[in-house]
């Protein structure tokens, strides 16, 4: 799709491939050891049946607009009310070369 972060935004995640899968395991709770997926897409995250933000031409999100829907797509209604509470920088993982699963924050600048 080509599609590229706007200028403002950080473009660490564009260091990962087109289609490098990320995931987010839970940790507690009635969800714990459930993983959700998506895949890098043109510096975004492309979530799975999601079409992207309903004000954007953009069919992908930012990591923490990635994190919100594919909690709301997992969790439902459990999900977070707070548009705001997702840090998405360190909610998704990616593997590394030494097949470790490491926060797209730890990507380096």
């Amino acid at each position: 799709m080509g599609e590229e972060m706007p200028w403002w935004l950080n473009p660490k995640l564009g260091q990962l491939d087109n289609g490098t899968t990320l995931r987010h395991v839970y940790k507690s709770g009635e969800y714990e050891d459930d993983v959700v997926t998506a895949h890098v897409q043109g510096e975004r995250i492309d979530v799975p049946g999601d079409t992207g933000p309903d004000d954007s031409d953009f069919t992908t999100r930012t990591p923490s607009g990635a994190a919100r829907e594919a909690d709301r797509r997992h969790r439902g209604a459990d999900s977070r009310n707070d548009p705001y509470g997702y840090s998405g920088w360190d909610w998704w993982e990616y593997q590394d070369d030494d097949g470790e699963w490491v926060p797209i924050s730890e990507l380096p600048e």
